[in-house]
């Protein structure tokens, strides 16, 4: 059942036993995913819930029947909040939707000193708005059944007064001599970790000193230098690797349906 295509949907569409699709969902349903009255697709409403439908005509179209629903466990047991200094262009769309491949579960966009991106509230309220929808369809396409929280860009500075709790909080330094393997090095594994990337141009030395302030631990990436968009992703994926579920741990899921053939 894994070939089947996917979708998201948001949860007011689950009516019981019928999915009803808005207009975007049936444009992506019949153009993108070519798919007819008879075929079948598997949808997640981001609640953790997976189902697998029926597509049937309707007075719109079409409208999905249920046969089967999931709790499937696919969420990563180590929660990772990205926060990312916003890149130029449009690269934060990358970032955005490799770290929800990649398991994280909340991605907070700031503004720096050295951010080269200016956003109005205007501008960033319509990036928000993409960056959600972005999340969501990552999330179908990932096998993920529950949406990462995404952020509204912020300054890093309102960002430290949140102050806001982990296990391990980790901020990526060009140059800093302590590597990311050292700071992995605990003698507890971290169940939850902020990991803070800087922009283009780098951190500020206050805002470093700041960070420390808050907890952070200061951690260089090696040899190489990384740009902004690949970093925070690189560190991601060891960090799951080395504490979450990047690397093959299966979990256990619940189903109930028409019949009890696994997703």
């Amino acid at each position: 059942m894994s070939g089947l295509p996917r979708i998201f949907v948001t949860p007011e569409r689950v009516e019981g036993e019928l999915v009803c699709f808005g207009e975007e969902d049936l444009r992506h349903i019949r153009t993108v995913l070519r798919l007819h009255a008879g075929d079948c697709l598997l949808a997640t409403d981001g609640t953790g819930m997976e189902y697998r439908l029926r597509l049937a005509g309707s007075d719109n179209g079409l409208r999905g029947v249920v046969e089967k629903r999931e709790e499937p466990a696919r969420e990563s047991p180590l929660l990772v909040t990205l926060v990312q200094a916003v890149p130029k262009k449009e690269l934060m769309d990358l970032v955005v939707q490799k770290a929800v491949e990649l398991g994280v579960c909340s991605v907070r966009p700031v503004v720096s000193a050295r951010t080269v991106v200016q956003l109005s509230r205007e501008r960033g309220r319509k990036k928000h708005a993409r960056w959600e929808r972005i999340a969501a369809a990552a999330v179908a396409q990932s096998g993920r059944t529950r949406v990462p929280l995404i952020g509204e860009a912020c300054s890093w500075q309102d960002f430290l007064r949140e102050g806001l709790e982990a296990d391990l909080k980790i901020m990526l330094c060009e140059g800093e001599e302590r590597s990311l393997r050292e700071t992995m090095d605990m003698e507890r594994p971290p169940s939850t970790i902020l990991l803070a990337v800087g922009p283009e141009g780098g951190w500020e030395t206050e805002e470093i000193a700041a960070a420390r302030d808050e907890g952070f631990v200061t951690a260089g990436f090696g040899p190489r230098v990384l740009r902004t968009e690949t970093a925070g992703l690189a560190a991601l994926s060891v960090l799951q690797f080395r504490y979450g579920d990047l690397g093959g741990k299966k979990g256990h899921s619940r189903t109930s349906g028409k019949d009890s053939e696994a997703l």
